[in-house]
């Protein structure tokens, strides 16, 4: 555990390190313009991960919904649907 975790120090420093030596070869007005972007493209992506998430709950509420409307129109109750058929009795096999 402890060599990972040196590891992992180490690994972050020459990132820092490599980072700031990016840094410091910009100008002001680059090093500005480069934050701005970052900043827009991860909080573009952040807001479309956002709403792909609403509309993929979203997606399966209206799946669950229409099942559950097939299900009262067919007359069967949740419980009904949840256990396989093959598990009960048909009425054929009972008079054979």
């Amino acid at each position: 555990m402890k060599k990972f975790k040196q590891h992992a120090s180490g690994l972050t420093e020459q990132v820092r390190i490599r980072l700031q030596k990016g840094c410091n070869n910009l100008s002001p007005q680059k090093r500005m313009i480069t934050i701005m972007c970052l900043c827009f493209t991860f909080g573009i992506a952040s807001l479309y991960m956002t709403a792909s998430s609403f509309y993929s709950i979203w997606w399966s509420d209206q799946q669950k919904n229409q099942i559950h409307q097939v299900n009262k129109e067919s007359g069967l109750h949740l419980s009904d649907s949840i256990l396989d058929k093959s598990s009960k009795p048909s009425k054929q096999s009972e008079h054979e």
